[in-house]
């Protein structure tokens, strides 16, 4: 299936599924449903534009927080209504370390079988365990606003 065939809406449910593909249905409910009853389509709150429709403040996805733009760097994503990429930059980049490095844990978890240093009923365990560290919300320096209000505020005060 072809990445552009993907409606917008859908590509959070999607992107979960194809990076927990081995995975049980059990072990991914929880998110896919919290996928599906979160607004993901509400673009009109995911950003507060000026007048000439450059972005003032943006959410990020990866700390489900509000940024003003001029504090908190995004990159540029034309397709998008904000013209800003869903996640800040410092955001994407924790993303995408915990994304390899669970990734590459639970390719080690055959190593460490072979070796003897798990057993094979602690194999669901241990992934598991890769599965929360990387749903894990780094807690760095990074304070944005709750609420689209709020960051509004601030910017006006």
């Amino acid at each position: 299936m072809s990445a552009s065939t993907i409606k917008k809406v859908f590509e959070p449910m999607i992107a979960l599924l194809v990076s927990n593909q081995t995975a049980t249905v059990s072990d991914i409910l929880a998110q896919a449903t919290k996928l599906a009853s979160k607004s993901t389509s509400s673009v009109a709150a995911a950003f507060h534009a000026a007048a000439d429709g450059s972005a003032l403040i943006a959410h990020c996805a990866y700390f489900d927080q509000y940024f003003i733009v001029s504090e908190q760097e995004f990159g540029v994503k034309a397709s998008a209504k904000s013209g800003l990429n869903s996640y800040c930059k410092e955001g994407l980049a924790l993303f995408n370390k915990q994304q390899s490095t669970a990734k590459a844990d639970e390719a080690g978890l055959l190593t460490k079988l072979m070796a003897g240093e798990l057993l094979p009923e602690d194999i669901g365990t241990a992934k598991n365990e890769i599965e929360e560290a990387r749903l894990v919300v780094a807690d760095t320096e990074q304070r944005g606003f709750d609420t689209l209000e709020a960051a509004i505020t601030a910017l006006e005060g």
